[in-house]
């Protein structure tokens, strides 16, 4: 019998405890004494505000609005679907695919040279997608296409031009042949952009000398005078000759051709 009272009493004891930890260790809202609940959103507090259109995809109205409590939150609201792009890029995307279509073409068929000939033809397409296409596909194929990505980087569109570049340096790095990356510089050096003149200089400084000089020389009549004087200063250094004009610094090169050869 007294077993049984004391079963009895340690039971109500527990009772008793559970009771207590779950009145007072937890809040009205039955979450653990350190979290925090949520504030609700009174009504007429949120303000409905559109989404802005991305330049690369420009939209004739808001796509999803976007809510704004007075705290700052937002979220999106799904009830409105997103706008597809206009006409004219539509029509644009389509005419590229129409016209790269055989390019691409012999590019998955791994006939890469026949894929060059077809770029070739589109270097100068008006329509930019096309360009962006060619160099993407150019930058695939790399350094057999390095010639021809050397023609586009001076793209009349800087996302283009920017890629271009990009490649060219790229594929020029698996040139191991000096004379093919000396030809290479060479017709990178007719680039518009300073910055690209400047690093064909500081690439062409490692080829052999009876290479890469009459291209070095070449520059001493560039319009920018700080690449000008860059390359007075690379011919300097191959030959060990102060050169002001470029028929002094060929008159050097061919009484000295032979001597660079035999270094």
């Amino acid at each position: 019998m007294k077993r049984m009272r004391m079963t009895a009493f340690l039971a109500g004891l527990l009772f008793t405890f559970v009771v207590a930890e779950f009145f007072f260790f937890r809040n009205p809202h039955g979450e653990t004494s350190g979290q925090q609940h949520p504030m609700p959103v009174q009504p007429g507090s949120v303000e409905m505000k559109p989404a802005q259109p991305s330049a690369a995809f420009p939209m004739t109205e808001p796509a999803i609005p976007i809510q704004e409590d007075s705290s700052g939150v937002t979220a999106r609201n799904p009830a409105k679907p997103i706008i597809q792009t206009n006409d004219d890029e539509y029509r644009l995307i389509e005419e590229a695919c129409t016209v790269t279509a055989p390019m691409s073409g012999f590019l998955d068929n791994g006939e890469e040279q026949k894929a060059i000939c077809e770029a070739r033809k589109l270097l100068e397409h008006p329509n930019r997608e096309v360009r962006m296409a060619v160099v993407q596909s150019l930058d695939w194929i790399g350094l057999p296409a390095a010639m021809e990505l050397a023609k586009m980087i001076d793209d009349s569109d800087a996302e283009i031009r920017s890629n271009a570049q990009d490649a060219f340096w790229r594929a020029l790095d698996d040139a191991d042949n000096p004379g093919l990356k000396r030809d290479l510089l060479a017709e990178a050096l007719h680039s518009n952009e300073p910055d690209v003149r400047t690093k064909v200089l500081e690439e062409l400084i490692f080829l052999p000398d009876n290479l890469s000089f009459e291209t070095i020389a070449s520059a001493l009549n560039d319009p920018d005078e700080a690449i000008a004087e860059l390359a007075r200063e690379k011919a300097l250094f191959v030959s060990g000759e102060e050169f002001e004009t470029l028929g002094q610094a060929m008159k050097w090169f061919a009484e000295n051709k032979n001597l660079l050869e035999s270094e």
